[in-house]
């Protein structure tokens, strides 16, 4: 997803980073909801620099959906 940006940089090397460490939080036995969602919110600049067509806001709902509520 974003490694098709045409564009080599920081916005991509950095989403890039903070989509891993999303997917490694998700991929733990009990993830935490509030790393969960820290994580999420670190993600979004980059990743909205990147790609833009991301529809972000409706990609919130769906994580809050999914997460525990605490």
């Amino acid at each position: 997803m974003i490694e098709s940006h045409p564009e080599p940089g920081v916005e991509r090397d950095e989403a890039q980073w903070r989509l891993q460490e999303l997917v490694e939080e998700l991929d733990r036995d009990g993830p935490s909801t509030r790393r969960v969602r820290a994580r999420w919110l670190r993600l979004v600049p980059p990743l909205t620099a990147v790609r833009p067509d991301v529809p972000v806001a409706r990609s919130s709902k769906l994580l809050d959906a999914a997460l525990p509520q605490r």
